[in-house]
């Protein structure tokens, strides 16, 4: 039997897109992009002391951004390797620079091998996705890795170990819950608030 090949981080940020397309059929901008790929590892994170990406996090000059930018440069391979995206490039009437992802058509929906990381990423866009993109931005920063650091710090996603143990209790139920119906019944954001574990 083959080992099956990691997930890459342009898989993630494939999937992101993907999901919030499908959601809301809109371009989504670069900034909003960032901020909820930047969730989905906080969230992941939560549950298993890593990021879903592998990437680590600064607070740079707009909020939480992956070291070396590299969401956008992810991105940017997804559009000119792989063409599965394409990006607009446009000013905004302020005459700053924006950018707008779209899927490509040849980009085929595929949904991760790692159950938790795309149940995740189906919550935060159900949370998020619709949202403009100030509001993602504000959501970002709302969580405590960014709330405890200040501008220019890393931010350290992992979790305490009190959430920790909460977190353990959650994935118990949603397994149990998983064998007896064959699939979740409600959602990890329901289940973190019956829980006590909402940021």
């Amino acid at each position: 039997m083959s080992a099956r090949a990691p997930i890459s981080p342009e898989d993630v940020i494939l999937r992101v897109l993907q999901e919030a397309q499908q959601r809301g059929s809109r371009p989504i901008y670069r900034t909003a992009l960032v901020k909820l790929v930047y969730l989905v590892d906080y969230i992941y994170a939560q549950h298993t002391g890593r990021t879903l990406t592998g990437f680590e996090y600064v607070w740079d000059d707009y909020g939480p951004n992956a070291v070396g930018n590299k969401i956008v440069k992810g991105a940017d391979r997804l559009h000119s390797a792989k063409g599965m995206i394409t990006i607009d490039k446009g000013l905004t009437p302020s005459g700053n620079a924006k950018y707008q992802y779209h899927l490509a058509r040849e980009a085929r929906k595929s949904e991760l091998r790692d159950e938790l990381g795309e149940r995740i990423i189906k919550d935060v866009i159900m949370s998020y996705g619709n949202l403009n993109w100030a509001a993602i931005v504000r959501a970002a920063k709302a969580t405590p890795p960014v709330m405890q650091a200040k501008p220019g710090d890393r931010l350290d996603l992992a979790p305490d170990s009190d959430k920790q143990r909460r977190l353990a209790r959650l994935q118990a139920v949603l397994a149990e819950r998983e064998y007896e119906t064959g699939r979740p019944s409600v959602s990890i954001r329901e289940l973190k608030a019956r829980y006590g574990l909402v940021n």
